[in-house]
């Protein structure tokens, strides 16, 4: 009854809103009927399956993000950073179409060119998998940090000690160690290395700040045994650090106790530290006495310790700084232990990431939100209050431009060769004729590439959307949808169809990182499905000089079951390598969920995948990971070390007692560095990066231990020794080369001297015709280490004949050795020497040397028997040299 009587009362509620009146139908109307048997029939298909209806069996996620409750709109001089217009590198076309100017179709091949060698040649790079044990008391690893030069490796605990290894010892060596003593976990969950590694500072979970002196701090026996640090071969055991700085939050030692801003109290409450950095404030020395520390609330403290660790030195003076020079202040502002301390104030959730310009000048932040800040040690970019202020306020726009089909909006088909069943309205000719008229139009149409491909293998065939040029409107746009046959790429279907935009908000800000050349930031962002977008992790570059981003952009698909863990778990960790000397780029090394892969900063390829033994991976060229030999943990870290001519992915996690390290080594040979560093060097927008922080495959080690210039004019003169014999046809004996070298040396040295006593003692002298010089200028060595001229046994001036032949281009530029790292390795070892006619897609059929030789020799023969000149400019007459095989001069 009482069931009734509810369905009665809404039934006449709805009809009163129906009808608009106050009695609605009457219930003899048909119409009423109606609704009613519609009603109950609703009503009953709704008891009929009410538990699956009311049972929910997946997540919901809201496109649009709850805001914070303490959210505040973005400052008028905020830039926002947008990047949804920039196309994932899996759907940019690099073949010339006819729009194309020729500069730009140039640019097109040498960029294709240059993508597909690098993938090549990352085939040849060899993994290993090194396993470095870990003290079973650690309870596994929280942190580990690189040092600039990516010799040394922190290795933070989860129970709170610290080891660092030396990466240059084979294999990899504890030289440090420091025990937390305490029974109760205590992790390390942050370590910074000073530019020059003699420093470092560690935060400790608990709230604890400690700067630490590289310095030997005594060695404690007991310690070294607690972290199973054993004695090696030569008796070294690992010492202590020497701790030269503790801040502790339990003792308000991160608030503010002296100054200006105590009576301001502009402090709530404890502050925790959370990030840590030297400020690159640099004294002559080469010292680096202030650290940046990043608190939870996003303010950061420049705190000079340079007072605190002289307190016991009554005899020490302030050194002066060489880069940013203290800014005096009437009235220092101190925190605890009287430390003198500097406020950075805007941001208002914690950091993600404090580094600095290029690794020496403005300091860069960037909070959990997406803001990034640059600061300037200024005095005009102090505000009223006394704080530092951003000179640059940006905003990552951590959202994205997505379409779908406008509902109400039919498709407009022009061209299909699709047929229906049972009925052919058109002939295989009468197809062929229209789809050749259609492909013209779209050509003629100059689409850029397209906003979404997606491969059909049920029907196989391809489907293409390609957006309008320029912003689409809320209302839509006129998108083109072209489905083509996968084996032969033929025109299927061309239609057109309303699309409209609508902005997707990134789930989660996954990871961020500053590459080792301090120039560029790099993001990890995590999408949502949006049909017809699965679910995807985007990668972008950010600029630091032009604070845009860069022209690369990677999409990662991911399933929903991958997701789902990605966003709610921590499964995702990257690091960025240096730059690798042979491609010249910098790769982002990424765990997901236990499989590791890496991508090019530069081109966006994959590179390196981890993949079963068997699993097929057709197309795919670079190198493969055994997943069954590297064993990744679904939450491991990752850090990537470049050094010793290798790469070294890291990888570490909580409970587990060792560090993994896949080793990779370059196996190209020499032909395939040249030809993959010209490959980059024709490439209109490469970058050089510096030597200092380059991954050189090539060992720079001296064959003998001597003064690198005399090493470099030893390499030409054996470089002129194969080019006599080459044209001679005999070798020289071995002792008439034992001698060579003893006489070269001598010689070189001779030289070295003599440069270095006339740059001491500079003497400005007219030249006079006794006194005009033998040769031509010599060639000059690039790294500025002396270069004094080159001789072998030559003849005067006044004795060279009238018609000189010149020097050939191989030998005038291509036969100087080149350097790296500060020292000489040969010209045919390093990838970016090369001679003029040098082609990275054709060889060399002969030796250069063989080649100028021959023309040479036959130019003799016209200037009265006279040799060309060598590297030096000398004329070397013939009779200096004898054929006999003995190796004469």
């Amino acid at each position: 009854m009482a069931k009734t009587l509810v369905d009665h009362t809404l039934m006449k509620q709805a009809e009163i809103e129906a009808t608009d009146e106050e009695l609605g139908r009457d219930d003899s109307d048909p119409a009423f009927n109606l609704i009613t048997k519609s009603y109950y029939k609703y009503q009953t298909e709704r008891n009929r399956n009410r538990k699956s209806v009311w049972t929910h069996s997946q997540h919901v996620h809201l496109l649009e993000e709850p805001e914070d409750e303490d959210e505040e709109p973005d400052d008028a001089d905020t830039v926002l950073i947008k990047f949804h217009h920039l196309t994932p590198v899996n759907l940019k076309r690099y073949n010339a179409v006819k729009t194309d100017t020729t500069k730009i179709k140039l640019k097109k091949e040498h960029f294709e060119r240059y993508r597909h060698r690098e993938v090549s040649y990352w085939q040849n790079m060899i993994p290993n998998v090194l396993k470095v044990p870990i003290a079973k008391k650690c309870h596994g690893v929280q942190t580990t940090r690189l040092s600039f030069n990516h010799r040394f490796l922190a290795v933070g605990s989860v129970h709170g000690d610290l080891i660092i290894f030396d990466l240059w010892s084979e294999p990899w060596r504890p030289i440090r160690g420091l025990q937390n003593a305490s029974s109760v976990e205590d992790p390390i969950i942050d370590i910074a290395w000073s530019l020059d590694g003699s420093q470092l500072t560690t935060i400790n979970q608990e709230g604890v700040l400690q700067l630490w002196s590289f310095v030997s701090g005594g060695l404690a026996k007991s310690e070294a045994r607690g972290l199973d640090l054993k004695t090696d071969q030569q008796g070294f055991a690992p010492p202590q650090l020497s701790q030269l700085v503790v801040l502790d939050v339990e003792a308000e030692e991160f608030v503010f106790q002296q100054g200006p801003f105590t009576s301001m109290n502009i402090q709530d409450g404890e502050q925790w530290p959370s990030l840590a950095a030297f400020h690159p404030c640099m004294s002559i020395l080469g010292t680096q006495d202030n650290v940046c520390i990043s608190l939870e609330n996003g303010d950061i403290f420049k705190c000079d310790m340079e007072e605190r660790l002289h307190t016991d030195d009554t005899t020490y003076k302030k050194v002066p700084k060489l880069i940013h020079k203290k800014i005096k202040q009437d009235e220092p502002n101190c925190i605890g232990q009287e430390i003198e301390s500097e406020l950075f104030r805007h941001h208002r959730r914690p950091l993600l990431l404090i580094g600095f310009l290029n690794n020496l000048k403005d300091m860069v932040s960037v909070d959990e939100k997406g803001y990034i800040n640059l600061w300037r040690y200024n005095r005009k970019d102090v505000s009223s209050y006394g704080w530092f202020t951003p000179y640059k306020k940006f905003r990552l726009d951590m959202s994205k431009m997505m379409y779908a089909a406008a509902s109400n909006a039919k498709p407009n088909v022009l061209f299909t060769d699709r047929q229906a069943q049972g009925r052919v309205t058109k002939t295989r000719q009468e197809i062929a004729r229209e789809r050749a008229e259609v492909q013209a139009t779209i050509d003629s149409l100059g689409l850029s590439d397209p906003w979404h491909h997606e491969p059909m293998p049920t029907e196989n065939t391809v489907r293409q959307v390609y957006a309008p040029r320029g912003d689409i409107p809320d209302s839509g746009a006129v998108f083109h949808v072209i489905i083509r046959h996968a084996a032969t790429q033929q025109l299927s279907t061309y239609f057109t169809k309303i699309y409209k935009p609508n902005k997707v908000p990134s789930s989660r800000l996954l990871c961020c990182k500053q590459t080792p050349s301090g120039q560029a930031l790099v993001f990890v962002l995590l999408f949502p499905e949006y049909p017809p977008k699965e679910a995807h992790m985007t990668v972008i570059v950010v600029d630091l000089h032009t604070m845009s981003v860069q022209d690369m952009r990677r999409d990662i698909f991911l399933n929903a079951d991958q997701y789902e863990e990605c966003y709610y778990k921590d499964v995702i960790s990257c690091d960025v390598s240096r730059p690798f000397g042979p491609t010249g780029t910098e790769y982002l090394f990424l765990n997901h969920n236990g499989s590791m892969s890496a991508y090019s900063l530069t081109s966006g390829m994959t590179v390196m995948v981890t993949r079963e033994p068997t699993a097929p991976m057709p197309g795919f060229k670079g190198c493969r990971l055994n997943s069954r030999q590297v064993q990744v943990y679904p939450q491991s870290h990752i850090a990537v070390a470049g050094t010793s001519g290798k790469l070294y992915a890291i990888t570490y996690a909580k409970r587990q007692n060792f560090i993994s390290a896949v080793e990779l080594t370059d196996s190209n040979t020499d032909e395939d560095r040249r030809v993959m560093w010209k490959a980059y060097q024709t490439w209109e927008d490469h970058k050089s990066a510096p030597v200092e922080i380059r991954v050189d495959t090539l060992s720079s080690e001296l064959d003998v231990p001597v003064h690198h210039s005399v090493y470099m004019r030893a390499l030409i003169m054996e470089c002129m020794d194969k080019a006599i014999q080459d044209v001679e046809g005999e070798p020289f004996t071995q002792d008439a080369i034992e001698s060579h070298a003893d006489i070269d040396r001598e010689e070189n040295y001779l030289a070295l001297k003599s440069e270095v006593q006339d740059r001491a003692t500079p003497v400005s002298r007219p030249e006079t015709p006794d006194t005009i010089p033998q040769r031509t200028r010599p060639p000059t060595i690039a790294t500025g280490l002396v270069s004094a001229p080159l001789t072998r046994q030559a003849t005067e001036v006044s004795q060279q004949p009238a018609s000189e032949p010149s020097v050939p281009p191989s030998r005038a530029t291509g036969s100087v050795p080149a350097l790296v790292g500060g020292a000489s390795v040969r010209p045919s070892q390093h990838p970016s020497h090369q001679s003029e006619r040098d082609n990275e897609d054709v060889p060399a059929s002969r030796p250069e040397t063989q080649q100028d030789d021959n023309n040479n020799d036959n130019n003799s023969a016209a200037n009265g028997g006279a040799k060309p000149n060598d590297d030096t400019g000398n004329s070397r007459p013939a009779s200096n040299r004898q054929g006999t095989g003995q190796g004469g001069r």
